[in-house]
């Protein structure tokens, strides 16, 4: 979740909203699953975010392995990468 709302640019305050997708000015952004406040570049928040249509996970181990379950499941439909054939199939072969 974005906290900062506002940012200083050329001595004029801007609304984040104003501000180009890849722009490297720093804003606060609050994680979404243990809700540490992370300062981060804006660019690096849209990537992660998916220009703000996902939620915002920072880089504490579990919250990314919270993260990449989710991307699976919605990718894959399952939990754990081991649960597709394929795989299996890959791992018993080598």
């Amino acid at each position: 979740m974005l906290i900062t709302k506002e940012i200083k640019r050329y001595s004029k305050k801007i609304s984040i909203k104003d501000l180009p997708l890849n722009s490297h000015k720093k804003v606060l952004v609050k994680c979404d699953n243990c809700g540490e406040i992370k300062e981060v570049k804006y660019q690096s928040y849209n990537l992660s975010t998916n220009n703000n249509t996902e939620k915002f996970f920072c880089n504490k181990k579990d919250c990314i392995n919270k993260k990449r379950k989710k991307a699976i499941n919605k990718k894959y439909g399952i939990n754990n990468v081991f649960q597709l054939c394929d795989i299996k199939d890959e791992l018993h072969i080598s």
